[in-house]
């Protein structure tokens, strides 16, 4: 069984890193590959979307899957 902290941090670090992830989709100019992945499953209409993606989001799950990747530190030592 999991303590609540582990919980937290395996449920925060997957989140954190989804969402980088599918952040990093919607800017096709800084990430050449994984925007022509996407383009070829459909998700060219992400596009309208590039500012607020790498602005907001990208940073913002990046902080997540650190702050995350901070508490498993602590949680294993």
């Amino acid at each position: 069984m999991f303590s609540p902290l582990e919980l937290v941090t395996r449920i925060g670090d997957k989140a954190g890193s989804i969402g980088a992830l599918v952040s990093a989709m919607g800017c096709a100019m800084c990430f050449p590959a994984i925007a022509s992945l996407g383009a070829a499953i459909g998700m060219g209409f992400l596009s309208q979307w590039e500012g607020v993606f790498i602005n907001t989001l990208l940073p913002l799950f990046a902080v997540l899957a650190l702050a995350m990747n901070i508490l498993g530190w602590f949680s294993h030592r």
